[in-house]
């Protein structure tokens, strides 16, 4: 049983991030990888970043990686407890971030991906992301023409 509650008190948004740091990309992503393959999440985001902490009396200056985790609520505890499991880090830094507000077809790919039919291997053609709404005969929306302002003299 996990320590972290698969939904927190105050957690009320359709998506969770979950934000870990590790040394290295390589590392980010063995792990990222292993998260999307077991449906654990949905996508994981890489972002290479400077880090400055305390460890063991001393002050660490270096290079990391930001992994960022999408997840649907019920996935957070069992997404927290596999990186705990897979972390190279002694004290990995594991942060949920509730999002409150998300634009809900994607909420609805967030919540196909990493839900039961995915465990069970039931999902069928399936993109990496939403494709982007389409205009008449498959061609993108047309822009709005902006309004005409009359010339001042």
């Amino acid at each position: 049983m996990t320590p972290y509650p698969v939904e927190p008190v105050r957690a009320t948004g359709p998506v969770r991030l979950i934000l870990s740091t590790f040394p290295d990309l390589t590392s980010a992503r063995r792990v990222g990888r292993a998260a999307i393959d077991s449906h654990r999440a949905a996508c994981v985001n890489y972002l290479p970043t400077q880090a400055s902490y305390w460890w063991k009396g001393r002050r660490v200056d270096e290079p990391e990686v930001i992994a960022l985790f999408t997840t649907a609520p019920k996935r957070v505890g069992s997404l927290v407890e596999f990186l705990r499991g897979h972390h190279p880090n002694t004290v990995p830094e594991i942060l949920e971030i509730d999002v409150t507000r998300a634009h809900p077809p994607y909420v609805a790919w967030v919540d196909l991906v990493t839900g039961a039919a995915a465990e069970e291997g039931r999902i069928a053609r399936l993109s990496s992301r939403p494709a982007a709404p389409r205009g008449r005969g498959g061609s993108p929306p047309r822009r709005t023409p902006a309004r005409r302002r009359p010339r001042s003299r």
